[in-house]
């Protein structure tokens, strides 16, 4: 199980931090707590709150877990459960989305959602479930008597809408999202991450301990919700709603870019032969094949979009969410010198195409990759699309090794 990272990459998930802190003894030597000592700490009276207000409320719990329900059923036509317990902080429930039902076996298609209440989040995952009924003694005496016991399993979880549960999932998440429009989904990756000290808890009053001791999972929504089967789907669904906001450099970066692809995009401009244009990457092919003797696939990355407006600073969106990287590149001669590992050598220079070999020096020892790597056409980029619609910023030049 990975460790949990409240910053990552172009994604921020402080907030799921700072409610886990909340509640939790994470930032503190937790393991000397009691039965006794363990009740007085502030995250547990909290918890403790939360769980009475949403669930022994009368009041509460109609308002606000019977009624959407009833909202849920009323916009879902299909069959619908409250799977809450006690043993959880979230209120959940399963979307039966298919089902064959013999005398002794029941095979289910459903989707399991879990809406926290110590915190804005929730989580969907559908799972596929069986049940067979089978005679059974429960001792080993002749004379006992025998009877018919149900075994339940799952088999796999799918944690995105994909294949049959792409339209019952998303309408699912469409409809708690109308219902919660604050709450942000938490993505398996992250659910299952873990933080040392969430399971105080369990350790100290008893409980299960399973491979999602001290999960994201477990923190916010309790310790019966992460699958323990195996799983397909996109593990990082949802990472999307967790996106960084760009900072006031890069928002002035940006509105920069934007500056120049308009600058590009003008009739004056459109007829030079020059590179001093916004590009963005048409088509490349390789020139050489990137061996890696440790096994698996050795990755370069390419600039989906460059602007090269000012002779001397090259502006790349970076990343899913854009941010434009601003760096220093100079001429020399044919040549685009970016820093000491990588280089274009310019083949071809008109008013609709650049056409470059990208010529690379990494040292890495019997993984090295050095000259040209491969052979890159460029267009110019006319008009500016919303930072997240381009997202693909970066691609992988991925070759098995052969």
């Amino acid at each position: 199980m990975d460790e949990f990272k409240a910053d990552l990459y172009d994604y921020d998930f402080q907030a799921i931090y700072d409610t886990i802190k909340e509640h939790y003894p994470i930032e503190e030597d937790h393991h000397h707590y009691t039965r006794e000592t363990l009740k007085t700490f502030a995250g547990y009276k909290k918890i403790e709150r939360l769980v009475g207000e949403n669930f022994f409320d009368k009041k509460n719990y109609k308002t606000r877990w019977t009624d959407f329900q009833k909202f849920l059923k009323q916009s879902i036509d299909k069959k619908i459960d409250n799977t809450h317990t006690l043993a959880n902080t979230c209120f959940s429930g399963n979307v039966t989305v298919d089902e064959l039902i013999t005398r002794e076996y029941v095979k289910t298609k459903a989707l399991r959602y879990f809406i926290s209440v110590l915190g804005p989040y929730y989580s969907i995952y559908a799972v596929d479930h069986s049940e067979v009924k089978l005679p059974t003694k429960m001792s080993a005496y002749r004379n006992e008597e025998t009877r018919i016991i149900s075994y339940h399993a799952d088999h796999v979880a799918t944690v995105s809408p994909v294949f049959e549960y792409e339209s019952s999932f998303v309408q699912l998440q469409t409809r708690i999202k109308e219902r919660f429009p604050t709450y942000k989904f938490i993505p398996y990756e992250i659910g299952v991450s873990t933080i040392d000290g969430i399971s105080v808890y369990s350790n100290v009053f008893g409980g299960d301990e399973d491979a999602h001791k001290d999960s994201i999972y477990r923190g916010l929504f309790g310790p019966l919700v992460a699958p323990k089967c195996a799983l397909r789907g996109d593990k990082k669904y949802g990472f999307s709603e967790w996106l960084k906001p760009l900072s006031k450099a890069e928002s002035e970066g940006l509105e920069l870019l934007r500056q120049h692809i308009a600058q590009t995009a003008s009739p004056s401009m459109q007829k030079q032969a020059s590179i001093h244009k916004v590009w963005k990457i048409k088509h490349w092919k390789l020139l050489q094949v990137m061996h890696n003797p440790g096994g698996g696939l050795f990755g370069v990355s390419l600039t989906d979009i460059m602007d090269l407006t000012d002779p001397e600073k090259i502006i790349c969106p970076a990343g899913i969410r854009n941010a434009p990287e601003i760096s220093s590149y100079k001429m020399d001669g044919e040549n685009l010198i970016f820093n000491e590992k990588l280089s274009y050598n310019i083949l071809e220079v008109s008013p609709d195409e650049l056409k470059v070999v990208m010529h690379v020096n990494i040292d890495a020892g019997p993984r090295s990759i050095r000259g040209a790597l491969c052979e890159l056409t460029y267009e110019p980029l006319t008009e500016w699309k919303d930072p997240q619609a381009i997202w693909t910023s970066m691609h992988r030049l991925d070759k098995p090794t052969e």
